[in-house]
């Protein structure tokens, strides 16, 4: 049993610093979220490429080669998608934005049914509702007004966006079936980088002038310590465990990202929030904890669900 706890805690430390992503994405608000979806997105690809070069993997291309369209697809949902939440962040605190991507997990459980042909339990649909009402909480639309700065109608919408093409990932990585997990992250991570550059060029023009040596250090930190290393982590991790315990513990991501806002950016939560944030994270949770007896066997099978 003691072997398992090496694997559970680099999982736990990936989910930890997947969290600070957006807290470090505040910290440069004049470097546009496109140029940081870009160079993030590479940066992180060449780290995972140089992870690839010291194992030395081999003959994995005949593998990734008849699915090589699907993982850059996959790819440029990836990037379009981080540009969407952090722009989200822009308009409503990096709470709110982070609860808003995480819906992604009920919309997938929505889709099933026609993508996968599965049912949707009474307890997936009641965990689905759970979260429509705590993103209805989030979004402060009992409050009457925005008297905090927030245009919470617009942060609202750019993070559901965000969670739309997250939950397009993680479908996308179901289609994908068994992979090189390391070399199929390097290709998606690598093609959101690339994909986003003419978009960065084009509707952010000048963009990458506001990229300083501060921001530079941000992004490089940004891609190597809270998206190629914490991938690294839990690649590396998964195989080891059950894909009931990687969903879980994935779900540390959302709240790192609300205890960090909170003690960084003093954004806190009201109590209704905090309602909010508990049916959201919640459901998710007790969605994930559905799975066949039968999964118990499978170890090291969970989907790619880390999309920030």
């Amino acid at each position: 049993m003691f072997k398992n706890y090496k694997p559970l805690f680099s999982l736990i430390g990936g989910m930890l610093l997947f969290g600070p992503i957006c807290i470090v994405r505040e910290y440069i608000p004049d470097v546009p979220s496109g140029v940081f979806s870009c160079l993030r997105g590479i940066i992180a690809a060449l780290f995972l490429a140089a992870i690839i070069l010291i194992k030395k993997n081999k003959n994995t291309w005949n593998v990734i080669k008849p699915k090589l369209w699907l993982m850059m697809l996959s790819g440029a949902m990836i990037g379009f998608n981080w540009i969407l939440l952090f722009d989200s962040c822009k308009y409503v605190p990096v709470a709110t934005a982070t609860l808003c991507y995480y819906m992604a997990t009920p919309i997938v459980i929505l889709l099933s049914p026609f993508l996968f042909k599965e049912r949707i339990t009474a307890k997936k649909l009641v965990c689905s509702i759970c979260a429509v009402a705590g993103i209805v909480l989030v979004s402060k639309v009992f409050d009457g007004t925005n008297g905090d700065g927030y245009d919470y109608p617009r942060g609202i919408i750019l993070g559901l966006c965000a969670a739309v093409l997250y939950a397009g990932v993680i479908i996308s990585n179901k289609y994908l079936g068994e992979m090189p997990a390391y070399e199929k992250t390097m290709i998606q991570l690598g093609t959101a980088g690339i994909v986003v550059l003419p978009y960065s060029l084009i509707a952010e023009h000048g963009g990458f002038t506001t990229v300083n040596i501060r921001a530079a250090v941000l992004i490089l930190l940004a891609g190597i310590l809270f998206t190629g290393v914490p991938y690294a982590l839990y690649f590396g991790s998964m195989k080891y465990l059950s894909a009931q315990t990687v969903a879980i513990v994935s779900y540390i991501d959302p709240v790192t990202a609300i205890i960090l806002s909170a003690l960084l950016l003093g954004q806190r939560m009201g109590v209704l929030e905090i309602v909010g944030a508990v049916l959201i994270i919640g459901s998710a949770v007790a969605c994930e904890i559905t799975i066949k007896k039968a999964n118990k066997k499978d170890v090291g099978k969970s989907d790619s669900k880390t999309g920030t």
